[in-house]
């Protein structure tokens, strides 16, 4: 009643006599209390009640832990919510009080000011000296009040910890009072801080790196213009380098020399392109140069290389360098730009763009440099002989596809006739070895092999290692295996997958092919991809869609769109209640685009 009229210093005697916990005056109507704490303060008005309430404030709501008949929250509003903690509780209490005391009397409420700062889940050390310090500055507070309101803290924090603090404002009278208070020898700190007394930019840096604020530190010595060697030093064991490039931008000098030393981390964590970028923003080509190659940045290499003045004997051999780098990153598009720009090498290019399949422009090198004889005596032979080891490809994916896929047809058709056998025992559908059954034995021996191999991989999972053979034994692609229908559909998308990537080397290889009137090897080559291309998109939508069993064989799930009808949910709900759809197992389906058009020669389908 008492907390409900608002009259707080009843209830906090009441409290006190009873030994309730002080979180009550704040959880039992957070939002009131909240909203009145200026008149918690001056009814309250003594200092030693206010700081008892703080110390006990925890982020808890203790109506919900402690006192759940206090509670005025709408039970049905509240319904679910169990948990007693309250994040940020205790600081957002803390500052409403800290205003109001403020507002009401600084001088007297400064203990529990200090308290509120103190209070916070990580107590703010910091704002607690600045408030002392302020009012020092300002001759608000006698120096005896001042010394007793660190001889408070001291009551709540660590004495060192407050020292260091007190260091980082680098305030000297203010760690010296907080010294004297704790139980340092002097002979331990007083020289120090003499040493300090003129509170230079050198003194803040020497101050910041005992307490390893390193950032700090830098902006300190930043300022010691003679002091730029401590300064790199400092930034290369930190790795300040980006900091130190935005204070050291109007010394160019000192800025190319931090440049330097963060490429060479850049580069030492294999991170090429980004100190290429960096040493090149502050003209050191000479040092962008080894890194540009490494990342292959061809383009950016042979513009620094300009910058620097190579001569031509210079220049190809860089470039021919960079080409053969390319070549052996299969990169061949590229090294071709290079040989032929940058080389005149006419010859080496060709041979890379034969060696990378491009086609198309190793018929136009060869008629651009006037090499048409190497169209009949190198693009001809090598293009014939690609034609046919794709056309080899392409049989041999076909073939795969369609005994992975009859025999996935197979694996389902026994998991469901399984499932039906399992249902006919009057044995539940969801047991952890349900998905085992995929070979043709009888149920029995399936049930017994199936719990010994489930007890057996429970022994054996129990390592890292045993768990990382078991998943590569999962994907292991064995008849009768416990999951070959998953693996069966990883080597399906597999194929798949890379069917799918060989529509641009097949069309230029038709391009050209029949610009050299080999027209019989384009057409069946067309015709062999385009048969296995129209294959897997039939199949698609067969082997990545839920199956379920009906009397006729396995069936596709219907689809229950805006199209459906009434006997499509009642047939779906059917099958639901009686043994549910089997959901595709293994990886999902992989993209795949039965266009036929991008790639394909329309005129060569008159001529099968």
């Amino acid at each position: 009643r008492n907390l409900k009229n608002l009259q707080f210093v009843d209830s906090l005697d009441i409290m006190r006599r009873h030994r309730i916990n002080m979180n009550l005056i704040h959880d039992y109507q957070p939002e009131v209390f909240l909203a009145n704490t200026k008149l918690f303060v001056e009814q309250v008005k003594d200092v030693s009640r206010i700081n008892l309430f703080l110390s006990d404030l925890r982020d808890e709501d203790v109506t919900v832990s402690m006192y759940p008949s206090c509670s005025t929250r709408d039970p049905v509003a509240s319904k679910g919510e169990t948990s007693a903690v309250v994040e940020g509780k205790t600081a957002r209490v803390g500052d409403e009080l800290r205003g109001a005391m403020i507002a009401v009397d600084e001088k007297r409420y400064l203990h529990s000011i200090l308290l509120t700062h103190i209070k916070r889940p990580t107590p703010d050390l910091e704002a607690v000296l600045t408030h002392i310090k302020t009012l020092r500055d300002s001759n608000a507070l006698p120096p005896s009040a001042i010394n007793d309101a660190i001889k408070f803290v001291l009551y709540s924090v660590d004495v060192n910890q407050l020292y260091d603090v007190a260091l980082g404002t680098y305030d000297l009278d203010l760690v010296l009072m907080v010294a004297e208070k704790s139980q340092k020898d002097p002979k331990e700190y007083v020289p120090f801080l003499n040493s300090l007394r003129y509170m230079k930019p050198i003194d803040k840096y020497t101050i910041d790196m005992q307490l390893r604020r390193y950032t700090k530190a830098l902006v300190h010595i930043s300022e010691c213009e003679d002091k730029f060697d401590t300064a790199l030093e400092l930034v290369t064991s930190q790795s300040l380098h980006q900091q130190a490039l935005r204070l050291y931008a109007k010394s160019p000098d000192n800025v190319k020399r931090i440049a330097e030393a963060y490429g060479q981390l850049l580069s030492e964590s294999k991170k090429h392109g980004e100190a290429a970028i960096i040493l090149c923003k502050y003209q050191l080509y000479t040092q962008a140069l080894p890194c540009l190659i490494k990342s292959l940045r061809w383009r950016q290499a042979m513009s620094v290389a300009k910058k620097l003045g190579y001569d031509a004997p210079a220049t190809v051999q860089l470039a021919t360098s960079l080409a053969e780098t390319l070549k052996a990153q299969r990169n061949y598009g590229d090294a071709v730009h290079v040989l032929t720009d940058y080389t005149q090498n006419y010859d080496d290019a060709i041979a890379a763009a034969l060696d990378g399949r491009l086609w198309d422009e190793a018929h136009r090198l060869m008629h651009r440099y006037g090499q048409e004889s190497l169209v009949e005596e190198e693009l001809r032979p090598c293009l014939i002989q690609a034609c046919h080891v794709q056309l080899g490809c392409l049989e041999t994916h076909q073939t795969t596809f369609k005994e992975r896929t009859a025999r996935l047809a197979v694996v389902r058709e026994e998991k469901l006739k399984a499932r039906q056998d399992r249902l006919d025992m009057g044995l539940p559908l969801d047991g952890p070895d349900i998905d085992l059954y995929s070979d043709a034995s009888s149920l029995a021996s399936r049930t017994t092999a199936s719990s010994s191999g489930s007890n057996r991989s429970k022994q054996t999972a129990r390592t890292a290692k045993n768990k990382r053979k078991a998943e590569r034994k999962k994907h292991r692609l064995r008849e009768g295996s416990a999951h070959e229908e998953e693996a069966l559909i990883e080597s399906i998308a597999e194929i798949i997958t890379e069917v799918d990537g060989c529509r641009f080397d097949i069309g230029e290889m038709l391009r050209v092919v029949s610009l050299l009137d080999e027209d019989e090897l384009a057409v069946k080559l067309q015709c062999t991809f385009s048969s296995l291309i129209a294959l897997i998109g039939d199949k698609m939508v067969v082997i990545w869609k839920p199956v379920v069993p009906t009397a006729d064989g396995p069936q596709a799930a219907p689809s229950l769109g805006p199209s459906a009808t009434a006997a499509d949910f009642v047939n779906r709900h059917m099958q639901k209640t009686n043994t549910d759809t089997l959901p595709v197992v293994g990886c999902p389906a992989p993209q795949f685009s039965a266009d036929l058009t991008s790639w394909r020669l329309s005129f060569l389908d008159g001529r099968r």
